[in-house]
């Protein structure tokens, strides 16, 4: 093969993104397995715990998120928080998202206010028409 890419047959970049595409689809089958789908329908999860395969539905976005042992994403429309820690967090404790009203909008931030050295993010996903400049 390595004759086949000095004679320029199939570029690196290429042979790359074939191998790359070849592996997922051979690895979807295992995910399959150790996945679950979290959102908000009724045949969804509202929390995912690792190590698991996380199959987000936040519409109007989808994707997907490996989650490692010691990992929970846990969803509350219309977000969703990744939270590192070793059992699920209490309601209290666990981050979420806050709303600030203003005089022209609405600001929105997550916060946690408990456990600040577990790492954590939240995730929110909406269409833009939703959001104003500043």
């Amino acid at each position: 093969m390595a004759e086949v890419l000095r004679m320029g047959f199939i570029k690196p970049r290429s042979l790359r993104g074939l191998l790359f595409g070849f592996a997922l689809t051979q690895v979807s089958h295992v995910i399959a397995a150790n996945s679950v789908l979290v959102g908000n329908a009724s045949d969804q999860s509202q929390a995912a715990q690792g190590p698991v395969t996380a199959l987000v539905v936040m519409t109007p976005c989808r994707f997907s998120m490996t989650l490692t042992q010691d990992q929970w994403l846990l969803f509350n429309s219309p977000d969703l928080v990744f939270v590192a820690t070793k059992q699920l967090p209490d309601t209290l404790n666990a981050p979420h998202l806050w709303q600030a009203p203003s005089s022209n909008s609405a600001e929105w931030n997550f916060e946690k206010s408990a456990g600040l050295s577990e790492p954590w993010f939240g995730v929110m996903c909406k269409r833009g028409e939703f959001f104003r400049p500043h």
